[in-house]
């Protein structure tokens, strides 16, 4: 059985990092904590509208609601659909346990022979992807899921490094030792619809990723080691842009946003790309920022967060601007207006308050 954890508390953070603008003061409350039996490797949420009496046995706070939502008695929350247990380092360990809103194990789902369990950045899909040798080009394949448990398709073969938003999967690696598989597409029931020719560049090293609908193949050749193609394709296997930047950029660097895309490239430098392929605009930061950007809203204002380091930042993207800055310190998953702190068997829930 959970144990359920209630704690009432409001955590006011300020930063002034130099170089960046500045906030006079943000806070983060604390609406929400619950501990597991299992040690937390990752989380999939989903929302429910629910009694606010229902909510506070799940874990939220009353202090967390409105007044409307107060009155009405009727909230909506988010909670855990999804936790992957097990050993961090070692997905073949790994359990994916789908649960219902009240914590009931409805589903387990072994990692058994899995090299990675992946999930799509909504948290619709999820793919285990199975071992693959590189050395005797050997085994892969996987499996993909729905949010719920139920197996979409099973393959026998592939090197499975992607999901889409949509449940499009992506296979292919190139590796300075040797080792390749080729670049393909997917769609959801498991059809391939493409594969991907990077271009003749002596290519040596080429990786992907994906970024909400799009897939994300960073490649490096004969173009020097100063310089990085960067492949940007819808999960309909359109190549919708294709071009090389400075700097070693590797595919989960890029974040893909409407009007175009943001590469993080170093840690420190931003540049945006239009769709046409032309910098817009570029920013050195003063501070490491570190991983793969998530594009959010917060009370409808666009934000851009780096989870490795904890930074969250507010840009306008039309030139680049850094308007605020805030370093959650650590790493937090970002659902549904809500920042989620895993810690072992924790889940502590924080809402950026209202200005």
């Amino acid at each position: 059985m959970y144990n359920r954890m209630f704690i009432a508390f409001i955590l006011i953070l300020s930063f002034g990092v130099s170089g960046l603008a500045k906030e006079s003061e943000i806070k983060l409350e604390t609406v929400y904590e619950k501990t597991f039996e299992d040690t937390i490797v990752d989380v999939i949420f989903d929302t429910v509208t629910v009694s606010l009496e229902e909510a506070m046995k799940m874990g939220w706070k009353e202090e967390s609601f409105g007044e409307e939502e107060r009155a009405s008695r009727r909230v909506k929350i988010t909670f855990p659909k999804v936790i992957i247990v097990g050993d961090k380092g070692y997905p073949s360990r790994q359990k994916m346990k789908f649960i219902d809103k009240d914590g009931k194990v409805l589903k387990e789902v072994s990692g058994e022979g899995a090299s990675r369990i992946l999930i799509s950045n909504n948290g619709d899909y999820i793919l285990k992807a199975l071992w693959y040798d590189r050395d005797k080009d050997e085994g892969g394949g996987g499996i993909l899921y729905n949010s719920d448990g139920e197996v979409i398709w099973e393959k026998g073969e592939g090197a499975f490094y992607a999901i889409t938003d949509n449940g499009y999967t992506g296979t292919g690696f190139i590796s300075p030792d040797g080792s390749r598989y080729p670049f393909r597409i997917y769609t959801p029931g498991g059809e391939e619809i493409k594969e991907i020719l990077l271009p003749e560049w002596k290519i040596f090293d080429a990786g992907m990723n994906v970024s909400g609908t799009c897939f994300i193949i960073s490649y490096r050749g004969k173009a020097g080691f100063d310089s990085t193609g960067v492949m940007r394709i819808n999960d309909n296997g359109r190549n919708v842009l294709n071009f090389v930047l400075s700097g070693d950029i590797l595919p989960w660097n890029v974040v893909v946003v409407p009007e175009g895309t943001l590469v993080v490239s170093r840690g420190r430098n931003l540049t945006f790309i239009g769709n046409d392929k032309n910098i817009k605009w570029q920013k050195t930061l003063s501070v490491f920022v570190g991983g793969k950007p998530l594009s959010i809203n917060i009370h409808s204002e666009p934000y851009f967060y780096f989870s490795e380091y904890g930074h969250l930042l507010k840009s306008d993207i039309s030139n680049g601007e850094i308007q605020s800055h805030l370093n959650l310190k650590e790493p937090m998953k970002f659902f549904e207006g809500v920042f989620h702190k895993i810690e072992s068997k924790k889940i502590t829930g924080f809402k950026k308050q209202g200005r």
